[in-house]
């Protein structure tokens, strides 16, 4: 309230966001993996990990969210995805709720740790950070998906 005014003024604060970077998700219905703009956003509640269409902020359209908390996370770690067809292997985060497992590949191992780090970081999190999250890559690391390839 202002001095001397009976009306009420609320404000929210803009969330904060944690740490964003393009990823390839790969879909509950369409299992072909999408690219993907996601950050990770701190919010009053719990962390949202909300991902677009595209980077821009002006034209991008949200396409879906994973919340970050006990009640909704059970695991999150780093792995490698293997390619059926070609054996290729890419690095990714999977994250593990009770209804869903989220698939998302990262371009190098490194970008996949981080992410792990960033989401377990969170304030309320309450998810524990994987003892071995990704398994060291024999030589150099796997070719990057011609979708983040392209970025």
């Amino acid at each position: 309230r202002f001095k001397g005014s009976a009306h009420e003024v609320k404000v929210k604060v803009a969330s904060r966001v944690v740490f964003g970077g393009f990823m390839l998700k790969k879909g509950e219905l369409n299992t072909e993996f999408q690219i993907r703009w996601f950050l990770l956003v701190d919010e009053d509640e719990c962390a949202v990990l909300r991902y677009y269409d595209g980077r821009n902020a002006v034209t991008r359209k949200l396409k879906g969210e994973i919340k970050i908390s006990p009640q909704e996370v059970r695991s999150v770690r780093s792995y490698l995805h293997e390619d059926v067809v070609t054996g290729a292997k890419t690095p990714g985060v999977v994250i593990n709720q009770a209804g869903r497992t989220w698939e998302l590949l990262t371009k190098t191992a490194a970008e996949s740790r981080m992410w792990v780090r960033s989401i377990v970081a969170q304030p309320g999190a309450a998810i524990p950070f994987p003892l071995n999250p990704l398994p060291p890559l024999p030589g150099s690391l796997p070719a990057e998906p011609d979708l983040l390839h392209r970025l």
